[in-house]
């Protein structure tokens, strides 16, 4: 998907300046969800192998039970 990004962006039918990815993992049991993200950037974006890591964040979900009254 992200060359399909990338060339519209070359071809200026996509105006952002700037083009990463994002990749979601969801880890999920009875209890909770455990939510990992994280974002890439390509220093050649026609070269996979040029992948470079910007940012990563990991949330965890807990549920909560609510009570009727």
């Amino acid at each position: 998907m992200f060359i399909n990004y990338y060339n519209l962006k070359q071809s200026n039918k996509l105006n952002i300046k700037k083009l990463t990815a994002c990749y979601l993992v969801r880890q999920k049991n009875k209890a909770n969800s455990i939510i990992r993200l994280y974002n890439y950037a390509f220093e050649n974006p026609l070269d996979i192998t040029s992948i470079k890591l910007l940012k990563k964040k990991e949330y965890h979900l807990k549920r909560k039970e609510f009570e009727y009254e």
